[in-house]
Formats: structure tokens, C-alpha cells, sequence
């Protein structure tokens, strides 16, 4: 987590899962090459599930104006994660 950024998650059991991130002071503010692989989404093998990524970002130069981007699944880097091994029960 960045030093000076609030961020939570609320994993909620309806599988809408939210996540908010925010900097507290000015100067803790980052360029755009920080967010490359910033967070990973993991999709279950639940592939009957509808798996959408979506969200808004706000981003300002002075902090007096900020501007609000739309993303959606195809602003997102979608990669085949390497099989994990589950131990035995």
C-alpha cells in the first residue's frame, strides 16, 4: 500500500466485490506508472459466473479540477494465471 493512500475492500458474499482507494495528502500523490500490475484479479473456476471488471478513476493535476475516467474489461491486461497446487485435506 502506498504511504499516504487510504485504500479498503469490501469483499461482500453476494460476489460484488468493491474495492476504493484514495490519497489522503497531495503529496502523496502517483504517476500512472505506478497502477501497471497495481492489483490482480483472480476469477474463480466458476465459469458459470458472469466476470466483469469495472470502475471510475479520478485524476487531477492541481487537485482544484478532477477529471473522472470510466474502465471496463477491456481496459484491463486479461493474462492466464499459472496453475497453484492445493494441498491435499
Amino acid at each position: 500500500m502506498p504511504i499516504g493512500w487510504n485504500i479498503s475492500i469490501n469483499n461482500d458474499p453476494s460476489w460484488n466485490t468493491q474495492m476504493d482507494a484514495s490519497v489522503i495528502v497531495a503529496a502523496a500523490a502517483l504517476n500512472a506508472f505506478f497502477f501497471k500490475d497495481f492489483a490482480v484479479v483472480e476469477q474463480t473456476d466458476r465459469s458459470e459466473l458472469p466476470f466483469e471488471v469495472k470502475g471510475e478513476v479520478s485524476v487531477s493535476r492541481d487537485f482544484s479540477q478532477v477529471r473522472r475516467i470510466q474502465v471496463g474489461m477491456k481496459d484491463f491486461a486479461i493474462r492466464q494465471m499459472a496453475p497453484t497446487h492445493q494441498r491435499e485435506p
